[in-house]
């Protein structure tokens, strides 16, 4: 379930599911790998994902966590996890970022950062401010779609000051970073 609250204008969970999904999170923040069981876990975040703060910059492992279990699902085994996913994982373990609420509607961005990227260089500009770079020699055989994405990611590290507490609309002109975006990042690929 989730609560509405109409006067407040926001989302947010019930405590029961709160405490369901904390109880799901702790056994599997204790050990290294995915058991085969987990996919019920990745389905309980993905919904929760909507309705609590730290729900969509924490959405991003899921894809991952559910490539892994797909392929253990497959071989019948247990998947083992990188340190670097635990420690996102566990984000979904405090309770008070799980009970915070949010709003109904996104807000209206008050920034917006264009980016662009060519097989030499990049750019990136939030307005009067503009920021480019040449890639390096070892970024020579990189896709033009993968360096869209970093054009978009070294954007946001030279303006991650201007751009804090802001709504930002993030414009980029290649449709694969676009897609990439819009689903958080997540790209599965199955064989």
């Amino acid at each position: 379930g989730v609560v509405f609250d109409l006067g407040a204008g926001s989302l947010s969970l019930p405590r029961d599911k709160v405490m369901s999904i904390y109880r799901q999170c702790r056994p599997s923040w204790r050990v290294p790998h995915v058991p085969p069981s987990s996919g019920r876990l990745v389905g309980t975040l993905n919904f929760a994902s909507s309705f609590c703060a730290t729900g969509r910059s924490s959405s991003s492992p899921l894809g991952f966590l559910d490539e892994h279990l797909y392929f253990s699902l497959l071989q019948g085994c247990a998947s083992s996890l990188g340190y670097g996913f635990r420690i996102t994982f566990g984000v979904w373990m405090d309770v008070d970022l799980l009970e915070a609420s949010v709003p109904m509607s996104l807000p209206t961005p008050s920034l917006h950062l264009m980016t662009d990227s060519s097989l030499y260089g990049w750019s990136g500009v939030l307005l009067p401010h503009s920021v480019s770079g040449v890639w390096p020699p070892s970024y020579a055989g990189m896709s033009i779609n993968w360096l869209e994405l970093m054009a978009v990611k070294n954007s946001l590290q030279e303006f991650v000051l201007l751009l804090q507490g802001q709504c930002v609309l993030l414009m980029s002109d290649n449709t694969t970073s676009v897609a990439c975006l819009r689903r958080q990042g997540l790209i599965v690929r199955r064989n």
